[in-house]
């Protein structure tokens, strides 16, 4: 099967966005913390103004590594993510579960284009 796309078309819905994406390796034994933390998290900063994604899964080789990926619209609504009381309580629960040093990347991107 052979796919055609119109690549003009894509770029008609390009969007600012600001991509925060990291790693969180977590103790084995501690898995279900980890993961119910996870699911509060998700859901109180998808409820945030700016909040386009946020995202929890799992690495497909390494099941203990949880994959985070965030899109916001722009810096002011991350600064109210960073400081709201559902990021310090995942702070909190983060302390018990994790197995190593947490990774986070911040890609500033010019538009968010739909490949399919």
């Amino acid at each position: 099967m052979i796919v055609h796309l119109d690549i003009a078309a894509f770029f008609d819905k390009s969007a600012p966005m600001i991509v925060i994406a990291g790693t969180l390796p977590i103790n084995p034994d501690k898995r279900a913390e980890a993961e119910a933390a996870c699911l509060t998290m998700a859901a109180a900063s998808q409820a945030e103004a700016g909040c386009t994604a946020y995202r929890f899964g799992t690495s497909l080789e390494n099941p203990n590594l949880i994959v985070l990926h965030e899109e916001w619209a722009d810096q002011s609504s991350i600064d109210a993510h960073n400081k709201s009381a559902h990021m310090a309580a995942f702070g909190a629960a983060l302390g018990s579960v994790l197995a190593g040093g947490p990774e986070f990347y911040r890609y500033d991107n010019d538009n968010k284009v739909s490949l399919f």
